[in-house]
C-alpha cells in the first residue's frame, strides 16, 4: 500500500438503508435485475403490484451500492444507475448509502467492475458450500486500502478515458459491421445482375490427390466449420483409425463442402496453414483455375446466406440429415465476372476487412489497457512514476551512447529498412502476426544497439512503437516492396531492393540480426511476447542500476500489464528467461526505459 493511501472498514463508508415499502396492486413499479461478474446492475422491467407476489420489499435510490446476498460471491453487486432510481428490491437483497467523503461514486464503481466485492463476499459468508450466504456484520468489518478523494478522482478520470475510446471503437465496429453486410449483399446483387451466372461444374473439377489409408501413417486432418467461417485443423489420426476407403489431399485455394451441413455455411477455401491436411469422402474437394476464378472471389460468394439457400435447395434426404451430391453441387449457379473485375472488386472487400480488423485489434488492445490500469490503480501503482523516489526528472539516463553509422535524416527509413527485411524472411511464417513483427523489430533495433527514432512504451503485449506500426504497412507499399492484405504479406516489384538498403545500413551488424531472426524464425507470437517483455523489462533494470535480480525481473514481468497473468505461467517465464541466457540474447541497457503512453 501507498503511504498516502489509509486502510478503511468497508462499514466506515456504506451505511445499510432500509427504505420499506408494501405494494399496492394499483400502482406501477420497476424491477432490478443485478448480474454477476460484477457487469453492474439494469431495469428489467416495469409491472402492476398485483403481477407482484412479494409484497413487503424495499426501495432503492440511484448511486447506492446494492448487491444480492446469495450471489454476491458470484460479483452480483453494483452502483444503482439512474434509471433504476425507485426500484423495489427483496430482502434477498442490500442496500447502501455511500460515503463521499471517504469514497467516490465512481471509484466504487471500478472496484465492482474489478470484482474487488467478490472476494470480500467470498471471505465473509458463511454456510455449506451450495447454501452460502453473505453474512452483513463479517461483510461490513472487512478491510480495504483507498488513495485520498484527489487520487481516487484521477484514477477514475485515467480509466474513464480508456473507457470512453473503448465503448467509440465498439460503435464505429457495430456501424461498420452493418455496412460491411450492406456492402457484401449489394456487390452480391449486384454481380448476379450484370454479369453471367454459371453452374459451378464449369469452373470447378474434382481433385484427385486420393491417397489410401495406411496403417502407421498420421494424417493431418481438416474440418469445417458452420455459417462460412471457414476450415481449421482437426486431430490427427492413425491410417488405422478411418472406416474411409481414402482421403483427398487438400492444397491451398482448393475449395472443400461438407456433404451435410453445406447448406449451413459448412464449405471453405483451403488457406496455406492447413495444406497438406486430408478429409475423408464426406469432404468432396475442387480446384479450379486461378485465371478464370480468383480464389478470394469464390471465399466471397460461399460465405453469402444466398449461396448456402441455393445449396439447401439441391439437399436431399431426411430431417436433420440432408445431404448434397457432388453432382448437385455442381449445377448450383454462381455469378461469375470477368477475373479482372473479380479482382478489383476483392481488392475493394479486402481493404473493407482490413478497416474491419483494425478496429478490432484496437478494441482489443483497449480492452486489455482498461483491465491492467484497474489492477495498477487498485494496487497503487497507476500514478506509481510521479511518486518514485528522485522523480521522473532523476531517473539515470542510458548510460551507453553506441556509435552508428547511419545519418540522422536517415534513420526513419533505415529503420523502414530493418521493417522490410525482417517482413522478407518471416512473410510465411504462419505465426507471423503484427505482435511478432513489433517485438522482432524491437529486439533487433536493441541487439544491434542502434538508436532508429526511438519511439517505444508499453503496450499490453510488450514494448510498442505506435508511429512505426501505424505506418509501416503504407511504407512497405509506397516502396514498392510489399503489399499487406489481410495480414499477409505479397512481394511488389521492388521487393528485391531491400536487400541492397540492409547491406548499406546493416552490413556491418547483418551477423547479430541472422542470429536473432534464424533464433525466432519458427516462434509463436506468445514466445516472441514473452522474450520482448522479459528484455525490456530486463534493460529497465540495467538503464536503473539496478543489479541483476531474477525475482524482481518475474514481478516487474508480470505487472508489465494484465494480459501477462492471463498468458503466462511462473514456469513459462522461467523458461524464456533461461534461453534467452543460454542464446546470449541479453540486453545491455541501450536505448530509455520504457514507461505507459502519457
Amino acid at each position: 500500500m501507498k503511504r498516502n493511501w489509509k486502510t478503511y472498514r468497508l462499514g466506515d463508508f456504506l451505511e445499510r438503508q432500509y427504505d420499506s415499502v408494501v405494494i399496492d396492486d394499483f400502482s406501477k413499479y420497476k424491477r432490478i435485475t443485478i448480474k454477476t461478474k460484477g457487469q453492474g446492475i439494469e431495469l428489467r422491467d416495469e409491472v402492476e403490484g398485483l403481477e407482484i407476489g412479494t409484497k413487503n420489499q424495499f426501495r432503492v435510490k440511484e448511486n447506492q451500492l446494492l448487491l444480492s446476498k446469495i450471489d454476491a460471491m458470484n460479483g452480483a453487486f453494483g452502483i444503482v444507475p439512474i434509471e433504476c432510481d425507485g426500484g423495489i428490491i427483496t430482502g434477498n437483497f442490500w442496500t447502501y448509502k455511500i460515503n463521499e467523503k471517504i469514497i467516490q461514486i465512481e471509484y466504487l464503481r471500478l472496484l465492482c467492475i474489478k470484482q474487488v466485492f467478490t472476494r470480500f463476499s467470498i471471505e465473509a459468508s458463511e454456510g455449506t458450500t451450495n447454501r452460502k450466504y453473505l453474512r452483513e456484520d463479517n461483510f461490513l468489518n472487512l478491510y480495504i486500502p483507498l488513495p485520498p478523494l484527489a487520487e481516487q478522482q484521477r484514477i477514475v478520470a485515467k480509466i474513464e478515458s480508456v473507457k470512453s475510446r473503448i465503448e467509440e471503437i465498439k460503435r464505429l465496429r457495430t456501424e461498420l459491421e452493418r455496412e460491411l453486410g450492406n456492402l457484401l449483399y449489394s456487390t452480391y446483387r449486384n454481380a448476379e445482375n450484370d454479369f453471367k451466372n454459371v453452374p459451378l461444374k464449369s469452373v470447378l473439377i474434382f481433385s484427385k490427390n486420393q491417397e489410401k489409408p495406411k496403417i502407421g501413417t498420421i494424417y493431418r486432418q481438416m474440418g469445417i466449420r458452420v455459417w462460412g467461417t471457414g476450415g481449421y485443423e482437426r486431430e490427427s489420426i492413425d491410417g488405422s483409425e478411418t472406416k474411409y476407403p481414402f482421403f483427398t489431399k487438400v492444397e491451398t485455394d482448393d475449395l472443400v463442402i461438407n456433404k451435410i451441413w453445406v447448406r449451413n455455411g459448412a464449405l471453405a477455401v483451403v488457406p496455406k496453414e492447413l495444406s497438406g491436411c486430408y478429409v475423408s469422402t464426406e469432404f468432396p474437394t475442387f480446384k479450379y483455375d486461378h485465371k478464370v476464378l480468383n480464389p478470394k472471389w469464390i471465399e466471397f460468394l460461399i460465405k453469402q446466406k444466398k449461396f448456402w439457400e441455393l445449396c439447401d435447395e439441391k439437399s436431399f434426404g431426411t430431417s436433420g440429415k440432408n445431404r448434397i451430391k457432388s453432382e448437385q453441387f455442381l449445377n448450383v449457379e454462381i455469378p461469375l465476372p470477368p477475373i479482372e473485375e473479380q479482382n478489383h472488386i476483392v481488392a475493394i472487400l479486402e481493404k473493407v476487412n482490413s478497416i474491419q480488423q483494425a478496429y478490432k485489434q484496437q478494441e482489443q488492445e483497449l480492452t486489455e489497457l482498461f483491465s491492467s490500469l484497474l489492477d495498477k490503480a487498485f494496487k497503487g501503482k497507476l500514478f506509481a512514476e510521479n511518486r518514485t523516489v528522485g522523480a521522473i526528472a532523476a531517473e539515470p539516463k542510458a548510460s551507453y551512447v553506441p556509435n552508428s553509422s547511419i545519418p540522422e535524416n536517415k534513420k526513419g527509413f533505415a529503420k523502414q529498412v530493418l521493417g522490410g527485411k525482417i517482413v522478407s524472411l518471416f512473410k510465411d511464417d504462419k505465426h507471423f502476426t503484427n505482435i511478432k513483427f513489433q517485438k522482432l523489430q524491437y529486439l533487433a533495433e536493441h541487439i544491434i544497439e542502434e538508436d532508429l527514432n526511438w519511439n517505444y512504451y508499453r503496450q499490453p503485449a510488450g514494448p510498442y512503437d505506435n508511429k512505426f506500426m501505424h505506418s509501416v504497412f503504407n511504407k512497405l507499399q509506397q516502396n514498392q516492396w510489399f503489399e499487406c492484405r489481410n495480414y499477409k504479406f505479397y512481394p511488389l516489384k521492388k521487393a528485391d531492393n531491400i536487400e541492397h538498403y540492409y547491406q548499406n545500413y546493416f552490413g556491418n551488424k547483418a551477423e547479430k540480426l541472422s542470429n536473432l531472426f534464424s533464433l525466432l524464425q519458427n516462434a509463436s507470437e506468445k514466445f516472441c511476447e514473452a522474450i520482448a517483455t522479459i528484455y525490456a523489462v530486463w534493460n529497465n533494470h540495467i538503464i536503473q542500476n539496478l543489479p541483476f535480480d531474477k525475482s524482481r525481473i518475474k514481478t516487474d514481468f508480470f505487472e508489465w500489464s494484465n494480459r501477462k497473468e492471463k498468458q503466462f505461467t511462473e514456469v513459462e517465464f522461467d523458461k524464456a528467461l533461461e534461453w534467452m541466457n543460454r542464446k546470449n540474447i541479453v540486453p545491455t541497457g541501450f536505448g530509455q526505459i520504457i514507461k505507459e503512453k502519457k
